[in-house]
């Protein structure tokens, strides 16, 4: 089945509400940037869906996590008008926004990440811009519960720095000190992962992986095969795309 080129995928996207919250740190006012960013996000799980032979009358439920105040999510709901959505993140003001503008179901999520109270299985998760986020143990953690409750055939996406934020990251691109940039790009580059803490704050930072070392991860992920990993697939965030083949864990 088509996704992104058929007549009924550009009517949903010009029925992509504009309404912003006037909370979303995301929006910083630009208006086409922001517009631009959830359009990215829509072609990258399309051609996933696509590769992973999913059509769209079989994505039943949906989890954006973390949804922010719908940024992605205001595509989604125009593309899978028939679908169940779940909103999901630790800003409870943005899943306050996207229970009433998307009618999702809201979904507060926890500091341990075992705690976040999912429930039922999805067709699709996205997961933008989390991962860019925690350590590698954490990164596990977050697939562990993802795969949990990835239906069959279901595909998850989730998004990472790779060697394009690397690249800018040396060029002194990102929130953190000369001091932090050293540790980071340390890691990146003797163990092909790097994280720091950002500084007012334990167990949230900022995150670099090589697509070697991210791949790997996923390889170690119970009944899922790998769909595609795209280098700036979301901007200068890659892309990582999975997709459940196999029994419960």
């Amino acid at each position: 089945m088509p996704y992104w080129i058929d007549a009924a995928t550009k009517a949903a996207m010009v029925k992509v509400t504009d309404l912003i919250s006037s909370e979303d740190e995301m929006f910083q006012g630009d208006r086409a940037h922001y517009f631009a960013v959830g359009e990215r996000a829509t072609r990258a799980i399309l051609l996933n869906l696509a590769a992973a032979d999913v059509p769209s009358d079989k994505v039943h439920r949906v989890l954006d996590l973390p949804c922010g105040h719908g940024r992605v999510m205001r595509f989604l709901t125009s593309l899978f008008p028939d679908a169940h959505f779940s909103a999901c993140d630790i800003n409870r003001s943005g899943v306050d926004f996207c229970a009433r503008t998307f009618n999702a179901e809201p979904i507060y999520s926890k500091d341990v990440i075992e705690d976040v109270p999912l429930q039922g299985d999805y067709d699709l998760i996205w997961c933008g811009s989390l991962f860019t986020h925690f350590d590698f143990d954490n990164w596990q953690r977050w697939l562990l519960l993802f795969r949990r409750h990835l239906a069959m055939n279901g595909v998850i996406l989730v998004t990472l720095h790779g060697r394009r934020a690397a690249d800018r990251v040396v060029g002194g691109w990102s929130l953190l000190n000369s001091e932090q940039r050293r540790d980071l790009l340390h890691g990146y580059r003797e163990q092909g992962f790097g994280y720091v803490d950002y500084t007012h704050t334990k167990g949230f930072g900022f995150s670099l992986s090589t697509p070697a070392n991210s791949v790997a991860l996923a390889e170690r992920i119970p009944d899922v095969r790998i769909l595609s990993y795209t280098e700036g697939g979301w901007g200068i965030q890659d892309v990582l795309a999975l997709q459940r083949t196999g029994s419960a864990a």
